[in-house]
């Protein structure tokens, strides 16, 4: 495939942390896609298109920059909630089915706390439903007492 090779420019203040979470989550999605071991970087920058040195460094703790973010979503339709945030809900079941494993197999969080099983119901909770007909609840009629008014 020939790939035209984007060019990330490194940004004023860009501060490195190698533990930042999009870390773990390229590293997964890198060994998940076949592009882990040995070589697996280079080959993974080529495959979307981004100059080698500039993915690394994105892979070993700078920011996570738009172009990687962009190229990874429109060659492998990984979402970028996913990439940035950590969040499940865009990924493919089977995507995130084999993320999961991962995570679980090598001990390193790779989903926010908000997308994980366990937070799951948190998020989902329904919020108090009025009695209503059909909803399954007892629906109780709501009797109203007027009293007339005089007008004259």
């Amino acid at each position: 495939m020939d790939a035209t090779v984007l060019e990330i420019a490194p940004q004023p203040g860009m501060k490195m942390d190698p533990n930042a979470p999009h870390i773990a989550r390229l590293v997964a999605l890198l060994d998940i896609l076949g592009y882990g071991g040995f070589d697996g970087q280079k080959r993974f920058a080529d495959e979307i298109g981004v100059n080698y040195n500039d993915f690394n460094q994105v892979a070993t703790g700078h920011p996570l920059s738009t172009t990687v973010a962009f190229t990874i979503k429109r060659r492998f339709r990984i979402s970028l909630d996913f990439l940035w945030d950590g969040d499940y809900e865009a990924l493919p079941a089977g995507l995130e089915r084999k993320l999961r494993d991962w995570e679980r197999r090598h001990g390193r969080q790779i989903f926010a706390d908000y997308g994980s099983a366990q937070m799951h119901h948190l998020r989902y909770t329904p919020l108090a439903t009025p009695a209503m007909p059909g909803n399954g609840r007892r629906h109780r009629r709501r009797t109203e007492t007027t009293t007339p008014c005089n007008v004259t």
